[in-house]
């Protein structure tokens, strides 16, 4: 759901200025993480993430990618709603 809101402002002088509308966004974008599969085997230390989301009201959109808590960074979506990384692995399981 989108709702759009106006806000009105006064100086100190009293002085009224133009209200300034604005979108609030209640609708979580999609996200779906097409590489690697769930639960992938792999010997190689670093791997790429592909996938797509969309998000209607944002511009630019990017998707930040945790292997287990180590920031892998963000990558920024096109405009088809796809992105793709390369991450670095850990021995063992990655989440």
């Amino acid at each position: 759901y989108l709702f759009d809101h106006m806000l009105d402002f006064l100086m100190y002088n009293l002085l009224s200025t133009p209200g300034k509308t604005f979108t609030v966004d209640t609708v979580a974008p999609s996200l779906n993480v097409t590489s690697p599969t769930e639960d992938s085997i792999t010997n190689q230390k670093t791997i790429t993430v592909t996938g797509n989301t969309s998000d209607s009201t944002s511009s630019p959109v990017t998707v930040k990618i945790l292997v287990g808590t180590a920031d892998q960074g963000e990558v920024k979506v096109d405009s088809n709603g796809t992105f793709s990384k390369s991450i670095t692995l850990q021995e063992g399981r990655n989440t």
